[in-house]
């Protein structure tokens, strides 16, 4: 992450941006803990959609951000 956003050994988490259309394929590439997590929620990946996303640790690694397509987010 750039240190203009969150100084090194922070406790940032990282917001990951994905569009609806591309996430099936994300999902397929993401960690084990992650996709169970997704499917265990009931997630839908409309855009807007947020999920919190924990590691294998079961702290929260990520944000996931559902985006329209094309993905705009202004």
């Amino acid at each position: 992450m750039l240190d203009c956003f969150a100084p090194p050994g922070s406790a940032a988490r990282k917001i990951e941006p994905v569009t609806a259309a591309a996430f099936p394929r994300w999902l397929a590439t993401a960690p084990a803990t992650a996709t169970a997590w997704l499917q265990a929620t009931g997630f839908k990946a409309k855009p807007g959609a947020v999920a919190l996303v924990p590691g294998s640790d079961g702290d929260v690694e990520r944000a996931l951000l559902v985006c329209s397509d094309p993905a705009q987010p202004w």
